[in-house]
């Protein structure tokens, strides 16, 4: 049964991506009825998992891209993902395929100049704080900082192959190691739910501290922002 299971919800899985693919502009390519059977068999097979148990399964999913859930950088109840790996599959999830839109809307959002220096809060494997650095250019200055070291090991191995400088470190989005007014624009992108209220709280308040006055502030997830 636990084989059949997994093998179900790979196939949504799959048939979920299919969907996702085709549902933009290249369903075209395929037809409106190509479009319908994917999506359709889609849910037939998401159905058919959660039948057999397959709710459980990607909760078992989601706990292994998170990892132990918790860092020494960061406060009790935060829930840090270390699967650097796992996270930008995670980021193409939440986004439903459409991760570089949201990123260049956010960056759109933000209002980024040339020259500004710029703090990703909760930056992951980087992508973000690298597209921030292509608008900023030479003369800006873009920082990156998130509670996995995992993570920022991730990011700086990207930058380097990029050949893009971008500023990474681990930090707790809790108590940032920046002077007051340090950036023109501060970033944060699907990390401000995974802390707890009072962490939230503090967070916000780092963010607040560290922007110039005058300077823009975006937190932001898939399908709202603020």
């Amino acid at each position: 049964m636990d084989r059949h299971r997994h093998l179900i919800v790979l196939l949504a899985l799959i048939m979920g991506a299919s969907a996702v693919y085709i549902s933009g502009a290249q369903w075209l390519w395929f037809g409106a009825g190509a479009a319908a059977t994917v999506v359709g068999m889609h849910v037939a097979l998401v159905a058919l998992a959660l039948a057999l148990g397959g709710a459980a399964l990607l909760g078992c999913v989601a706990n292994w891209l998170h990892g132990s859930m918790q860092s020494d950088t960061a406060r009790e109840g935060s829930k840090v993902i270390h699967r650097a790996r796992g996270y930008d599959l995670l980021v193409w999830a939440l986004t439903l395929g459409r991760e570089r839109t949201f990123r260049e809307q956010t960056l759109d959002l933000a209002r980024l100049a040339e020259g500004e220096s710029v703090l990703d809060v909760g930056c992951g494997t980087g992508t973000l704080a690298i597209a921030a650095k292509y608008r900023v250019g030479n003369l800006g200055k873009v920082t990156g900082v998130d509670a996995a070291p995992e993570m920022i090991g991730r990011a700086q191995k990207k930058a380097r192959k990029k050949g893009v400088a971008v500023h990474f470190q681990t930090a707790a989005a809790e108590s940032f190691p920046f002077q007051d007014a340090a950036f023109d624009v501060v970033l944060s992108t699907v990390m401000l739910h995974h802390l707890p209220d009072d962490a939230r709280a503090m967070c916000i308040s780092e963010m607040r501290r560290v922007v110039r006055p005058g300077g823009h502030l975006l937190g932001r997830v898939p399908g709202r922002c603020g």
